[in-house]
């Protein structure tokens, strides 16, 4: 049976702990391949990045501080050369330029807090 998000990519921020961690996985359990933000928290990051690709996603992590409009622009620009495509139409957010740099219409963003 073919997972609901095969052959979409999503780009979780702050992926390496907690809810944003959990987003990520619940993303890749559908088949999305992902892209985990991470601040400080790379040995996470890299956790994350293990299990998903255990559970058969392809999983990229990204080092970006998402209030830095500069490091969110190489974060979008590494996002949109990963192999997956289309962009999924969600994302999360959490009190950053993320938005301002993300205005594509496909792209929904959720905000977290």
């Amino acid at each position: 049976m073919e997972k609901e998000l095969y052959g979409k990519r999503a780009l979780i921020t702050g992926a390496s702990t907690g809810i944003g961690a959990a987003t990520a996985l619940a993303f890749a359990r559908e088949g999305a391949s992902i892209i985990i933000n991470y601040k400080k928290s790379v040995e996470e990051a890299k956790k994350v990045q293990e299990k998903a690709i255990s559970l058969g996603s392809e999983a990229y992590i990204f080092k970006a501080d998402v209030t830095n409009e500069e490091e969110v622009k190489q974060l979008v620009e590494f996002t949109k050369r990963t192999k997956a495509s289309p962009l999924l139409e969600a994302g999360m957010l959490n009190h950053s330029v993320l938005a301002n740099v993300f205005s594509l219409k496909r792209l929904s963003i959720y905000i977290l807090n």
